[in-house]
């Protein structure tokens, strides 16, 4: 593993490794300024806070957030998921019960099986472009960033990129 994953993947408060859910100690969560740490230090934050908010150890930026409504932080959570799963064994994102991915969409980020891969491009769109789970060469675009799309009316391809605090949540530009 090289020093930047072993960097992101450490809560920079408790210097543990992040954990992915559904444990309930040490989930990445990510604060409005866009840092990151585990969802247990935040927790004490919270906890040992006098006027209600969260103070970020990077930016020092303070804000009036619950921690359990921050959202968690997705490109962390494929980065330890690959990680964990050092034999590149993912699970498809539609199965029920999970079962084994053998594809990444690398448009939507989702991880798919052969049965809910044909499904794709009736669900979204057919230029999306995936790559094999069992081609080694693709292993960089395994924890690549995940870009969610907005779910409004003619804003479907619109990335979610800016966090609206009044709404407490992400939205697009529009």
């Amino acid at each position: 593993m090289s020093n930047t994953e072993e960097q992101l993947i450490t809560c920079q408060i408790c210097k543990q490794k992040m954990q992915i859910p559904p444990s309930i100690k040490c989930i990445p969560k990510t604060l409005p300024c866009f840092h990151t740490f585990c969802s247990s230090c935040l927790s004490d934050a919270e906890t040992n806070s006098n006027n209600g908010k969260i103070d970020c150890s990077i930016c020092y930026e303070s804000h009036e957030v619950k921690v359990n409504k921050l959202p968690n932080d997705y490109n962390i959570i494929r980065i330890l998921e690959s990680i964990n799963h050092h034999s590149d064994v993912f699970n498809c994102d539609f199965c029920e019960p999970k079962g084994a991915a053998l594809y990444k969409c690398l448009d939507c980020e989702a991880f798919y099986c052969d049965q809910h891969k044909s499904l794709h491009p009736k669900r979204l769109t057919s230029i999306h472009k995936f790559i094999s789970l069992n081609d080694t060469q693709n292993e960089s675009a395994l924890i690549s960033p995940i870009v969610i799309k907005c779910d409004i009316e003619g804003h479907q391809m619109k990335d979610l990129d800016i966090f609206c605090e009044k709404c407490d949540k992400l939205i697009c530009q529009n």
